[in-house]
C-alpha cells in the first residue's frame, strides 16, 4: 500500500546502519491515505478506525490523540495499548511483500495494517478481514415449544469436554488441599511450545512483550574459553544486529556483568544486578545505550555444560524504564525463559518439541511415574493439542482421553494445564534439565 524504499542512515563507531524512514514518519500523515483508499472502494472511515483499533488496542479517543500529537509510526506501535495476538494469522502479499516473511518487528506491524486496509478496500466483510483464534462455542439447537430438548450424542461429548476443560483450567476442582496454583508458569507456554521451531525468536519476544513489556531481547552464548556469539536479536531496536555483532566481537570482555556470569557457573539460573548506567564504561555506554536509545535493561543467564546462555531484555526511550511490577514479573519467569532459550539453541531446530518432551517423560520424576498412555495424553496437552485432537491422534474415544488426563493430574497432584507446564518448566530449569 505504501512504498518504503527510502531509508535514513546513521553511523555508530564506523558501522553504517539503515533505518526505514517510515519509522520516523508521523502516523497522521499516512492515516488519510488509509481512509482515502477505503472510501474509494465504498468503505468508511469508521471501518478504518475499527481495523486500527483491532490491531493496536487504541480506542477512538486514544487514536485521535495520537493523530493530533503527530506520533511517528515506531512510537505509535511501541505504545499501542494492546497489540492483538491474532494478527499473526494475517498472511498474504501486499505491495509485493509477503507479510509473514517480514522479519523486522515494527515493519511487520506496519505491513499487518497495510494488509488489513487492503482487504477492507477489496470489499470483504469485517468478520472475514479480522482473524479470530477461537471458534464460536458449540451451542445446542433451539428448543421447540412444548417439547423437552435432549442433546444429541455429539453435543453431549462436546459439552463433557468443555466441562472438563473448565474444571481443568479453572483452578477449582481436582486440586489437593494445600497445593498452590502456579498461573505464572503457563504464561510463557507459547515460548516453550516454540522450542526448535524457526519462529521461536518471534514467539519469544511476543511472550516477553505481553508478560513484562519487554521491547527487545538479545541472547549471547559465552564460553569459558572467552568466545562469544550472538544467537538471537528480536524486538524494536533497528540496529540490534549491529549491537549484537559488536558485543560478540569485543565488548563482551568489558561487560560489568561478566564476573557475575562466570562466578555463577553451576547455579541453575542467574538473575543479574539491576541496570545502572554508571556500571558501564564511557565507550560501552555511548554505543549500547546512548546511540541505540536503550534506557533500561534486565538480564538472566543459565549455564549448560561449558556454555553460558546470557539473555538480555531491553526497553527503549519511547517505552520508558521497566516498572517495579515488570521487573518482578521478569524475575518470576526468568528460569522458564532462560531454560527455553538454552533448550532451543542447545539442540537447534532438529530437536522438536515432541522429542524433547518424550525424553523428559521417559527419564524425569514425577513425569516418568505416569503410565505410557497417560504420558501420551500429557505430552500432547503440552504440545497444544485439544482433547478432541488427542483422541483422533491416539485413536481413542474422547471419554478415554479425559479419563487419562484426570488420572495423570491426580498422580501429579495438580489440577490444571498451567500446573503441568510448571512441572515441565521446573525440570527444564533444573541442573539436569538440559543435559
Amino acid at each position: 500500500m505504501i512504498s518504503y524504499k527510502a531509508f535514513g542512515r546513521s553511523e555508530i563507531h564506523g558501522v553504517v546502519m539503515a533505518k526505514h524512514r517510515i519509522y520516523t514518519t508521523s502516523f497522521a500523515s499516512v492515516y488519510p491515505l488509509y481512509v482515502a483508499k477505503a472510501e474509494k472502494k465504498g468503505r468508511t472511515k469508521a471501518e478504518v478506525d475499527q481495523v486500527i483499533s483491532w490491531l493496536t488496542g487504541y480506542g477512538q479517543t486514544e487514536l485521535e490523540a495520537q493523530l493530533e500529537q503527530g506520533t511517528d509510526f515506531e512510537t505509535f506501535f511501541a505504545k499501542a495499548p494492546k497489540i492483538n495476538p491474532s494478527r499473526t494469522l494475517i498472511t498474504g502479499v501486499v505491495c509485493g511483500v509477503r507479510v509473514e516473511d517480514v522479519k523486522e518487528p515494527t515493519m511487520r506491524e506496519i505491513r499487518y495494517l497495510d494488509k488489513l486496509i487492503d482487504e477492507l478496500a477489496k470489499g470483504k466483510a469485517m468478520d472475514r478481514i479480522l482473524p479470530k483464534v477461537l471458534p464460536e462455542p458449540l451451542r445446542p439447537p433451539a428448543r421447540r415449544r412444548g417439547r423437552r430438548y435432549r442433546a444429541t450424542p455429539a453435543f453431549r461429548c462436546a459439552a463433557i469436554a468443555d466441562k472438563f476443560r473448565q474444571k481443568g483450567d479453572g483452578e477449582k476442582t481436582m486440586r489437593p488441599r494445600g497445593t498452590p496454583a502456579n498461573p505464572a508458569a503457563g504464561d510463557v507456554t507459547p515460548a516453550v511450545l516454540a522450542i526448535g521451531r524457526p519462529d521461536f525468536p518471534d514467539v519469544l519476544i511476543e511472550t516477553l512483550r505481553r508478560q513484562a513489556g519487554v521491547g527487545h531481547c538479545m541472547v549471547f552464548a559465552l564460553s569459558r574459553a572467552g568466545a562469544a556469539h550472538c544467537l538471537l536479536d528480536a524486538g524494536n531496536i533497528p540496529i540490534g544486529g549491529d549491537l549484537g555483532a559488536a558485543y560478540a566481537g569485543q565488548f563482551h570482555q568489558s561487560d560489568p556483568n561478566r564476573d557475575a556470569l562466570f562466578e555463577g557457573e553451576g547455579r541453575a539460573t542467574l538473575v543479574l544486578p539491576a541496570f545502572a548506567p554508571r556500571m558501564y564504561g564511557a565507550r560501552y555506554r555511548k554505543m549500547f545505550f546512548v546511540d541505540s536509545g536503550i534506557v533500561d535493561k534486565c538480564a538472566t543467564a543459565i549455564w549448560v555444560d561449558d556454555t553460558c546462555f546470557y539473555v538480555n531484555f531491553y526497553r527503549i526511550a519511547v517505552q520508558g524504564r521497566f516498572s517495579a511490577p515488570q521487573r518482578a514479573r521478569l524475575q518470576a519467569i526468568a528460569p522458564a525463559i532462560s531454560a527455553s532459550v538454552a533448550r532451543h539453541f542447545q539442540h537447534g531446530s532438529a530437536a522438536t518439541t515432541e522429542q524433547s518432551l518424550a525424553a523428559l517423560f521417559a527419564t524425569r520424576a514425577p513425569l516418568a511415574s505416569l503410565t505410557p498412555r497417560e504420558q501420551d495424553v500429557c505430552r500432547r496437552i503440552l504440545s497444544g493439542f485439544s482433547s478432541e485432537a488427542i483422541s483422533q491422534t491416539l485413536g481413542i474415544s474422547l471419554h478415554s482421553t479425559l479419563t487419562y488426563r484426570k488420572r495423570a493430574y491426580e498422580r501429579l497432584g495438580i489440577s490444571s494445564q498451567s500446573e503441568l507446564f510448571a512441572i515441565v518448566l521446573r525440570l527444564l530449569a533444573g541442573p539436569r534439565g538440559l543435559n
